[in-house]
């Protein structure tokens, strides 16, 4: 029993009883060290974060009780002394050393804590640390505190936060809180990112959980008591389950499970639509649902059949889905001229674009017989989105200096991390970070995952820096009317000397420039001057960067263009043109008309700059003199095309028509003002050029930049020129003079280190308990890496107990570069799930040109493990028909591999098929009642099929029962095609009456002398056929 205000020593501690509460002294983070003390005094040792639970009883005072002796007087003085010393030397201590825990927070997942735990530990901290200017608060709990001297100190997350269901709380007796409902239906909306809706009690606080009931996302019900939570990663598959918290109660019991599933990919088969006419015209389409992803190859048989096919068609959605077509030839209205066509077996199929958006494409087929009788079948599409087949996992961690924060280069390296933690991701996917950290992948048929940024950041160790005055917001002073996309200076107004930054509309740095002694800073940015709003910081020397400057917007030049008209003489002498003012690029064409008339034209001519404009001139016919000819009317004009190298600028043509009788002159300017081409062309960077040393771009590495960009700029007009200087800048001259800048940071990069050249990848591996495990075993590619590369563990996996371990391999190249691969470790069965699974080949077919599906030749891949993936060891080559022999290497989710040799046929729709040139006919047979009838034997012409020609039932025969039976022969051709040849097979029952029935004998007892009847003696006449007859072999003696 623990009494107020006594002290009990526990082995070595001494423990301040304050009423129910612990409470910690001051501690440094992560440390616990003994407090030097006076001689002869009792001896008090630092608690480590002792943690305050939140029902704590307020702290009452105690008084300590020091006995003082006369001998102790001399003893208690030095120990003043030694304690001022302390104090000092504290006092010159960084605050950080002397960072004080907190109280604890009690949290429901001490593994995933809610943002508003994390606020709750924020508050916590900065209460227990005055001083602190910035505290940072990872999922787990654990927190970066930074004081205002700029140091900085971790704490744990065993001194700053406590699991709920560890902490002891005495409360009140609420009432239990209904468990909410969970309102969507996930169905297939596994792996997606997916809202969920869930019904509780208006103001509550809804949690969401996973199968094994960790948090996955949050939110508050609204007033009519829905809440609509986004989890934090996309949904997982699964059980899914809710809780709800209202205001001031206890949190409910978990609602009814709901699993989410991923989309069931739903095949539904086809069949043979028929005509009602005389020609007995049919459309075969194998399928009629299929449901794919992108990505993945489609074969469909279409086969029509008639007497006389007039046309054989797709008529609607033929290119519905991208990456598939109608496959073979298909028939125009009126066939092949005076050939009859009896049959065609053609196709549909291909490879799903990755760009294919999801939804439903209904394709339909058609095949009309030349009596005019058409027959039509659809095949329903179905593609489904990328993202509930493709599972984003996170990279490695980034460090970030400001979680709140994240910069575009800490962005750029979550990036890269996630592509490499996800290399099989479709080209076009984009990935895109937001400035907490929060990731969004977009694939290419635009369907989305996301990961929160608790598992892509973690807080760095560096110390921040201290605090430095702000700068003032700068002014832009240039007018950027007309400037986008031209290599213009921008001016800023800013405190001399400090460096002055240039952003574009998306807060991304495009230059920079230090104020001169008159506070102006000239920026020329990096490449030409981008369209929209543009903004400027400043940050002086020894200061921190200012706010934002008020935005200037970056317009594109205007094109003015003003109306013409008439103008007129006293004579009713008249000039029209009909326009004033034209604004055009090089390049472009102009077509203006200038009409002149009068009662008598004497001249009509262009005085003023008449091909001043390269390329523009006056057209038609005007006059020098009319002679005697009297001209009332001419129509001409003025245009061309504006010539690549004309220079910007105004130029004033003038036109004018002179009258013969008065001789009065009408005159009527058009003002034609050309842009330089930089306003309209828009250069961009080509494909990175590697480059030895960036500080010195050698000539060979010029001219490939110089191609790389002709070939991004493939429109650009002839005459356009490039020039690269020593450091990989490029400017472009257009043939007009104007001219456009491209940094080299757009263009080069240098060339790789080993460790950017090769990516080594994780493998799993599984090593028995106490064994130690072999580093080079968790790279799957080691073969791929250069040859002299090592492999070591980061620290030592522990083997001693069972489980998946995390664990780290350096992977050094023979350059000394580096690469750290995170990889598990199973300690377990050393079994492989190669070891347990038996994958099945399956034969598949494909249309040439098409890419086959790995996993389509695997016939038992459902059956495998979860994760399993498929992929041929090297490209099937469909470029020629045939069958040709492939290996799929079977990747298992423990990282174990099998190969599988399988057979893939490729084959040429348009080649005419041995179905084409050989239909099978139908026969009817006869067989006995329990007899398997053969299929061959319901095929007429079965022996002039080709050899290889294979013959089954659809369905088995039903022969227990005696009469006509209708079925379905299946033909199969050599080249794999096949035939569904309707068929009569008759069963009859061939056996006799008494073979048929088994008379049972009963007893009977007569009367002596009398005559028994027969009859009587079988027990089951009723049973036999009508029309039996019964009589005794010899008399019965009843004598």
């Amino acid at each position: 029993m623990i009494k107020k205000g006594k002290h009990f020593l526990f082995g070595c501690s001494l423990v301040f009883a304050v009423g129910a509460a612990l409470v910690a002294p001051s501690v440094k983070a992560d440390t616990v060290g003994a407090k030097p003390v006076a001689a002869k005094e009792n001896v008090t040792y630092a608690a480590p974060a002792v943690e305050v639970a939140p029902a704590a009883v307020a702290e009452e005072k105690v008084e300590k009780t020091v006995e003082t002796t006369q001998n102790s007087k001399e003893e208690a003085v030095e120990a003043t002394e030694k304690a001022k010393e302390a104090v000092e030397a504290t006092e010159k201590a960084k605050e950080a050393d002397s960072i004080q825990a907190p109280e604890v927070t009690v949290v429901y997942n001490p593994a995933a804590l809610t943002d508003e735990e994390k606020a709750k530990v924020v508050a916590a901290v900065r209460a227990a640390n005055p001083t602190a200017t910035d505290v940072q608060v990872q999922a787990d709990g654990s927190a970066v505190v930074t004081f205002a001297d700029g140091s900085r100190a971790n704490l744990t997350a065993a001194q700053t936060i406590k699991d709920g269901s560890q902490v002891a709380k005495r409360r009140r007796a609420r009432a239990t809180v209904a468990a909410p409902v969970i309102t969507s239906n996930l169905d297939g909306k596994g792996s997606s990112a997916t809202d969920v809706t869930v019904q509780a009690p208006a103001g509550s606080t809804v949690k969401l959980y996973n199968t094994d009931g960790v948090v996955i996302g949050q939110a508050v019900a609204n007033a009519q008591g829905v809440a609509t939570v986004t989890p934090t990663n996309s949904l997982p598959v699964g059980e899914i389950t809710a809780t709800a918290t209202p205001a001031g109660e206890s949190e409910s019991p978990k609602s009814a499970p709901v699993t989410a599933t991923r989309p069931t990919l739903t095949t539904v088969e086809g069949g043979v639509s028929k005509g009602n006419d005389s020609y007995n015209t049919q459309l075969l389409v194998t399928k009629s649902h299929i449901t794919v992803y992108p990505g993945e190859s489609v074969k469909v048989g279409v086969t029509a059949v008639s007497k006389g096919l007039e046309n054989f068609s797709v008529p609607n959605n033929p290119a519905g889905v991208k990456g598939l077509l109608p496959r073979g030839t298909f028939l125009k209205s009126g066939g092949t001229g005076s050939e009859t066509v009896t049959r065609r077996d053609n196709g549909y199929g291909g490879t799903v674009a990755w760009d294919q958006p999801a939804g439903d494409t209904v394709v339909t087929f058609s095949a009309t017989s030349q009596n005019n009788v058409s027959v039509t079948r659809d095949l329903r599409v179905t593609v489904l989105e990328l993202t509930k087949k493709l599972d984003a996992v996170p990279g490695e961690k980034v460090e970030v200096a400001d979680l709140n924060n994240v910069s575009e280069d800490e962005k750029n390296k979550i990036i890269a991390a996630t592509k490499k933690a996800n290399a099989s991701f479709p080209p076009g996917t984009l990935y895109n970070v937001d400035q907490r950290g929060n990731l969004v992948i977009t694939y290419p048929d635009k369907s989305t995952d996301k990961i929160d940024a608790s598992y892509l950041v973690t807080p760095s160790n560096k110390p921040a820096a201290p605090n430095k005055p702000a700068g003032q917001a700068p002014e832009i002073t240039s007018n950027l009317d007309g400037k986008a996309s031209t290599p213009a200076d921008v001016t800023v107004k800013a405190t001399a000397g400090s460096t002055v930054k240039l952003y574009n509309n998306d807060g991304v740095v495009i230059g920079e420039a230090v104020a001169n002694d008159q506070g102006i800073a000239t920026i020329s940015p990096i490449n030409s001057l981008p369209e929209g709003q543009i903004t400027a910081t400043a940050t002086p020397a020894g200061g921190s960067e200012s706010p934002k400057s008020t935005p200037i917007t970056a317009t594109r030049a205007e094109k003015p263009e003003v109306g013409g008209g008439v103008s007129r003489g006293g004579d009713n002498t008249q000039l029209l043109v009909t326009k004033s003012h034209i604004t055009v690029y090089p390049g472009e064409t102009v077509n203006i008309g200038v009409t002149a008339a009068s009662n008598a034209i004497e001249k009509f001519w262009v005085p003023g700059n008449a091909v001043s404009v390269k390329g523009l001139k006056p057209t038609g016919t005007f006059l020098t003199t009319s002679g005697t000819d009297t001209i009332k009317r001419r129509d001409n004009g003025y245009g061309g095309t504006v010539a690549w190298d004309q220079p910007a600028g105004d130029t004033v043509v003038t036109f004018e028509v002179q009258s013969k009788q008065n001789k009065v002159i009408v005159r009527r300017d058009l003002r034609v003002t050309v842009l330089e081409l930089t306003k309209k062309l828009d250069a961009v960077a080509g494909e990175k050029v590697e480059v030895a040393d960036p500080n010195n771009v050698s000539e060979d590495e010029k001219n490939k930049i110089i191609e790389a960009t002709k070939k991004a700029n493939a429109s650009f007009p002839p005459g356009t020129t490039y020039s690269v200087d020593e450091k990989g800048n490029l400017v472009i001259t257009y043939p007009d003079g104007s001219t456009d800048k491209i940094a080299a940071a757009y263009l080069v990069t240098p060339a790789p280190k080993e460790a950017d050249k090769y990516t080594p990848t994780a493998k799993a591996q599984t090593v028995a308990p106490g064994s130690t495990p072999e580093a080079k075993n968790s790279i799957g590619n080691v073969s791929d890496l250069p040859s002299g590369t090592t492999f070591a563990y980061k620290t030592p996996v522990d083997t001693a107990t069972k489980g998946e371990k995390d664990a780290i391999v350096v992977v050094t190249y023979p350059d000394k570069s580096t690469d750290e691969v995170p990889v598990k470790v199973t300690v377990k069965d050393p079994r492989s799930d190669a070891d347990k699974n038996d994958p099945k080949a399956k034969a598949q077919d494909i249309y040439k040109g098409s890419t086959p599906d790995a996993k389509g030749s695997i016939d038992n891949a459902d059956e495998l493990p979860y994760g399993t993936s498929f992929a041929y060891k090297t490209p099937v080559d469909t470029t020629t028909p045939g069958k040709k022999d492939a290996t799929v290497v079977v990747t298992y989710p423990d990282g174990s591999k099998d190969e599988v040799p399988v057979k893939v046929t490729v084959e040429d729709p348009d080649k005419i098929s041995d179905a084409e040139k050989n239909t099978p006919t139908a026969k009817d047979q006869t067989v006995k009642v329990g007899e398997k009838p053969k299929a061959e034997a319901s095929i007429g012409n079965f022996n002039k099929l080709p050899k290889g020609t294979t013959v089954k039932f659809k369905k088995p025969v039903d022969t227990t029962t005696p009469g006509k039976k209708d079925a379905i022969v299946v033909v199969t051709y050599p080249d794999t095609l096949t035939y569904e040849v309707p068929v009569k097979v008759t069963v009859k029952d061939p056996r006799t009456d008494a073979d048929k029935y088994t008379p049972a004998a009963k007893a009977q007892t007569v009367a002596p002398g009398s005559t028994p009847e027969a009859k009587n003696s079988i027990g089951n006449v009723s049973d036999l056929p009508s029309g039996t007859t019964f009589a005794f072999k010899t008399p019965v003696d009843t004598a």
